[in-house]
């Protein structure tokens, strides 16, 4: 649909905002709330409606909001004061009062970046037809020097190449060939590149030299929508060349896979349910089976069905589906464990047939492993998820976890340190703090290990077995106020939680240790 509106239009399928029919830039949160009060014109949308549509209920503050607000009123030509298209009711949340004219978007196109026109193409590239694939596709072009050229094919070559292979380690993502890439020199505009390649994201950046210091800006654009979505800079001492390009280039590869599964998740959720492909039924799937309950298990589990009947020759659906069930297994008490831990192996190993080098798919088959304490088995697979995908969260996570489980403590906390470092602000990192909280608590640093588990619970998506150890972990340290507090977090997600619940999702090694768990628990009156 486009909606028009003074001399904009907002067009929900290509997630453009235009006005005066030039594409404006704008954030992709600015975007979802601006929608968001015009798609409910007729009606206030209040504050908490505007956090569950935009932040999918994740905690954020009111200035947070303000600022979408405030954002979405420059872009379309409005401001506080005036509030003649966006009207602040008190105490309410916010209307769109500007009068709309909808129309349908023109032709079938969804959203699809145009082909290139036929004739000489200015990169040299054959006049081919260069609409998006179906799955999420991505060029990265040639990373631009700042000050000393002789560094080019040094750093900023070598670094773009690397990434350019690592995201090809991903498999479900269509990446532009290095050939093809680095056809685009310095002056190249974004959505002209992306037009000519036939993607939809684009990955570029900067590099600048001084002295022994080097800095690497890096952003993601989204040529469809016409905004970038994410932008960071990362500075290293210029030691060992080969070092940092590794670093720079996990860090970068490791955010560009979050961004963009978060931007594909959202435009997965903005399409009809019997209108999805495989790639977006997967990827609203995976929407739902972070929100841990038992309504969003069984969507995802849907979802991931359907994916699989699109399309059966992807090991996606299926590591979403062990997943699924492995999630049932560690966090549903009511669920027959057995038969989901069987369920979890099953979808692993046949994803895994599917694709032997699908990183996920040896990491569905870890996890399962740990499902059952079977270690040995665990740690190679996973280790293996990691050898693959070197940037993946999730990977290096699991891994720290399984080491962990095996006494080996400073490997396991190396590994976390590893994943919070490329990916600072990734979904999951509750649980890579509460695997370094862990970690101190088992040697003998029970003061770090509460400060870490407080703030692991604190962390958004952090499910009911997160308070359990926080509590646990401030009460042996005699924060009993501070222990309560995520107790009454526990008991009130989980009211029938018991110490056997804790035990056999946190299995410690050490006799020692889990007699003061127990103690821990029991004085906060959780029952055996």
């Amino acid at each position: 649909m486009i909606y028009r509106f003074g001399d904009c239009e907002l067009d929900t399928d290509r997630r453009e905002l235009r006005r005066d029919e030039v594409v404006r830039p704008i954030e992709p949160q600015v975007f979802a709330v601006l929608a968001f009060l015009i798609e409910n014109q007729h009606r206030v949308g209040s504050k908490d409606e505007i956090l569950e549509t935009v932040w999918d209920g994740r905690i954020v503050s009111d200035s947070a909001l303000s600022s979408r607000i405030k954002a979405a009123r420059q872009a379309i030509g409005d401001d506080g004061r005036a509030q003649a298209l966006i009207r602040t009711v008190h105490k309410t949340g916010f209307r769109f009062v500007g009068e709309v004219d909808e129309v349908p978007a023109d032709g079938p196109s969804g959203g699809r970046v145009a082909a290139a026109e036929a004739g000489p193409d200015p990169a040299g590239l054959p006049s081919l037809d260069m609409s998006l694939p179906e799955k999420p596709s991505i060029a990265v072009l040639p990373f631009r020097v700042l000050g000393d050229p002789s560094m080019r094919h040094v750093l900023a070559d070598g670094l773009t190449r690397d990434i350019i292979t690592r995201l090809g380690r991903l498999r479900w993502l269509f990446v532009t060939g290095q050939g093809s890439a680095f056809r685009f020199g310095d002056d190249t505009d974004i959505g002209e590149a992306a037009r000519r390649l036939g993607v939809r994201y684009v990955a570029h950046g900067t590099v600048q030299l001084a002295d022994a210091q080097v800095r690497v800006n890096a952003a993601l654009t989204d040529a469809v929508a016409g905004g970038e979505i994410w932008a960071e800079h990362y500075d290293r001492a210029l030691d060992d060349l080969f070092v940092i390009q590794d670093e720079i280039a996990n860090s970068i590869v490791a955010m560009l896979e979050t961004e963009i599964e978060r931007a594909e998740q959202a435009r997965a959720l903005r399409l009809p349910i019997d209108g999805l492909d495989a790639w977006s039924a997967y990827q609203r799937g995976c929407w739902h089976i972070y929100r841990y309950t038992e309504a969003d298990y069984e969507a995802a589990e849907a979802l991931f069905n359907q994916a699989a009947e699109l399309d059966p020759s992807s090991p996606r659906p299926l590591t979403g589906l062990s997943f699924v069930h492995w999630q049932r297994a560690f966090l549903s008490r009511d669920a027959d464990r057995e038969a989901e831990v069987a369920k979890a192996f099953d979808y692993a190993r046949r994803g895994l047939a599917l694709d032997p080098r699908d990183p996920q798919a040896h990491w569905t088959l870890g996890r399962s492993f740990i499902l059952c304490q079977d270690l040995e088995q665990a740690i190679p697979e996973l280790e293996t998820a990691v050898d693959l995908n070197p940037s993946s969260v999730m990977a290096l996570y699991s891994l720290s976890w399984s080491l962990l489980l095996n006494g080996e403590n400073a490997r396991s906390n190396t590994y976390a340190l590893e994943a919070q470092r490329i990916s600072p602000f990734d979904p999951m990192r509750y649980a890579v703090i509460a695997v370094q909280a862990s970690n101190a608590g088992l040697i003998g640093n029970h003061e770090e290990a509460a400060d870490l588990m407080d703030r692991a619970a604190q962390q958004p998506n952090a499910h009911y077995h997160i308070d359990g150890l926080a509590a646990c972990k401030t009460e042996i340290v005699g924060r009993t106020e501070r222990a309560r507090v995520h107790a009454a977090n526990l008991l009130r997600k989980r009211p029938d939680y018991t110490i056997a619940d804790h035990l056999r999702a946190f299995y410690y090694p050490d006799p020692d240790y889990v007699t003061l768990v127990r103690g821990a628990l029991q004085r906060l009156g959780i029952p055996d």
